[in-house]
Formats: structure tokens, C-alpha cells, sequence
């Protein structure tokens, strides 16, 4: 009996380990990617290079280097099963509230605005420090490249889901 449960704690403790340099090797990964990316295309030399290298590692969780493994479908959970051909028609009708989420609170919106405010902040504070690194035709080339990225991505909501215009 001992013997099985020191087999199963070491099991884990050894396979806990390796999903958490797994982890850390894909985020040195993305890194590492994002920095190439940049400094190709914007043409920063070496020791530009190294800086943002740096700065990106600093920042890599206020910035898109930040990635959430997804697993089945979007909410979680197992992927969704396809249905045979025709049997869409069969399903009886909902009614449309089934499908609503319910309102935040009051609490919820203020954390969201709150997590809202902080990241923007780090987010500047990423761009000025950037800015810092890269010469001032690089830096003018990467904020249009943003701004045009910004412009292009969906309008998404114009209100708050508690109602109140942003």
C-alpha cells in the first residue's frame, strides 16, 4: 500500500514538473516570436534587439504575449458533437432568454473597470519604454501600424453590459 501511494505522489510531482517547464518554455517561445517579429519588421539592430527582448520578458503579461490554452470549445469542457445532416431541423424551439447571461453586478463592472484602468496603464508604460528603445521613425512606423490594427478590428460593444455607455 505505501509502496503504490509513493508510486502515484512521485508520478505526479514528476508530471506537475513538467507541465510547468512545458509552460515556461511556451511563453520563453512566444517571447522570443514576438520579438523577432518586431525587430524584422520594424528593422531594430542588436542591441535594440536585446532591449525589447528584455522588455517584452517584463511585460509579457500586460502585453498580447499573454496566451490562454483553450481547450474544447470556447467555455470549456469537452469540444461539441456534430449533429447528422437534417437533425437541426428536429430541435424544438427556445425560447430567447434560455440563452442570456445574467447582468453584472455593480461589484463585478467596478473589478472589470478597475482591471480595465491597470492594464491600459502597463500598457503605456510598455509603449513609452518602447519608445525609449526604438528610433523615432520605427516608433512613428509602429503606433500607425496599431492605430490601423485598432481600426480595423470589430467595433465590439458601444455599452457597457449593465447598460451604461463607455
Amino acid at each position: 500500500m505505501r509502496k503504490t501511494m509513493f508510486g502515484i505522489v512521485a508520478a505526479l510531482m514528476i508530471g506537475a514538473t513538467a507541465m510547468a517547464q512545458s509552460q515556461d518554455s511556451a511563453r520563453t517561445a512566444s517571447i522570443m516570436k514576438r520579438t523577432e517579429y518586431v525587430a524584422k519588421k520594424y528593422g531594430l539592430d542588436e542591441a535594440q534587439k536585446k532591449k525589447l527582448l528584455e522588455l517584452n520578458t517584463k511585460y509579457a503579461d500586460a502585453t498580447m504575449l499573454r496566451r490562454v490554452p483553450r481547450t474544447g470549445n470556447l467555455r470549456g469542457g469537452a469540444p461539441r458533437l456534430r449533429r447528422a445532416p437534417g437533425l437541426h431541423k428536429q430541435r424544438p424551439m427556445r425560447d430567447s432568454t434560455m440563452n442570456r447571461r445574467p447582468r453584472p453586478t455593480e461589484e463585478q463592472m467596478a473589478k472589470f473597470e478597475e482591471m480595465r484602468k491597470k492594464f491600459a496603464e502597463r500598457r503605456e508604460a510598455y509603449d513609452k519604454e518602447l519608445q525609449a528603445i526604438m528610433t523615432a521613425d520605427q516608433y512613428k512606423s509602429y503606433k500607425a501600424d496599431t492605430e490601423r490594427r485598432n481600426a480595423a478590428r470589430p467595433e465590439g460593444r458601444k455599452e457597457l453590459p449593465n447598460g451604461d455607455e463607455s
